[in-house]
């Protein structure tokens, strides 16, 4: 059998055509690969370069936290070498300790709560007395000056404790602490026997704040007082 001329020239011309068509798709294709492997590649760059600057901050925050907890320890070394008396006697009344080079309000307030809490009632007064000094506005001043309070009262000074938490009342009228202060100013008042002064702080509280938790426990201590049970104690 014989073709017509042209006829295998025509078939042959196909091929050629079909692998180009089919090039054109694969080159297409992997240019459209490209495009998005480029874009994610920028993607990830992009999220490395957020994370890298995550992580350089944190690592700033740890240098900060770092150095308030050696100037903690370093303090509380210091005065772990001094007799009580010797450490009274370098801790005069309103003494004011230099804040911690670069510390925040919070951090200055948090330094003063961890050494009460530790038990270190001078340093924490110490440190207490500097956050109202640097920040006398700030929200927690009279959280500060409630707890210089606390710490007299902790070391069983209580003529010192009536005169700190009456500082609440007299300087914060408006601040949260006004009413454990009235609270504790009355147990403080009752350690020393003022048994009048401590009812009429404790009445205080309960007229003028008488939804509070402070004006619950006023309610509770001076019904033990008149029943003359064992008082009871506020942290």
């Amino acid at each position: 059998m014989r073709f017509p001329r042209g006829a295998r020239t025509g078939g042959s011309a196909a091929v050629p055509r079909a692998i180009l068509i089919t090039c054109l798709l694969v080159i297409s294709a992997a240019c459209a690969t490209t495009t998005e492997v480029a874009s994610l590649q920028a993607e990830v760059r992009r999220l490395q370069a957020a994370v890298d600057e995550t992580q350089k901050r944190e690592a700033e925050t740890q240098v900060r936290l770092q150095e308030m907890r050696d100037k903690v320890a370093g303090g509380a070394a210091q005065a772990g070498t001094a007799a009580p008396a010797e450490r009274a006697a370098e801790t005069p009344q309103g003494a004011v300790e230099k804040p911690p080079a670069g510390a925040s309000p919070h951090e200055l307030y948090n330094a003063a709560f961890t050494r009460y809490n530790l038990g270190q009632h001078l340093e924490a007064i110490q440190l207490f007395h500097s956050f109202i000094a640097a920040y006398p506005r700030h929200d927690l001043a009279d959280n500060a000056q409630y707890w210089v309070g606390e710490c007299h009262f902790s070391r069983q000074e209580y003529d010192r404790a009536v005169e700190e938490f009456q500082k609440v009342v007299d300087e914060y009228p408006q601040g949260n602490k006004v009413p454990d202060a009235f609270v504790k100013k009355a147990l403080a008042l009752l350690a020393l026997k003022r048994r009048g002064e401590a009812v009429e702080s404790l009445q205080t509280v309960i007229e003028a704040f008488p939804k509070s938790d402070a004006a619950a426990f006023a309610r509770q201590r001076l019904s033990e007082i008149q029943k003359g049970e064992r008082p009871a104690t506020r942290r």
